[in-house]
């Protein structure tokens, strides 16, 4: 249970990076 919570925790931070990275990148675009 505390194995799963934490592999979905680390990919849903992963996810965020992700979409950060985008939208830094979009904005320096603009």
């Amino acid at each position: 249970m505390h194995t799963i919570s934490f592999s979905s925790i680390f990919s849903i931070t992963k996810f965020f990076k992700k979409n950060l990275n985008f939208y830094k990148i979009s904005v320096d675009y603009l």
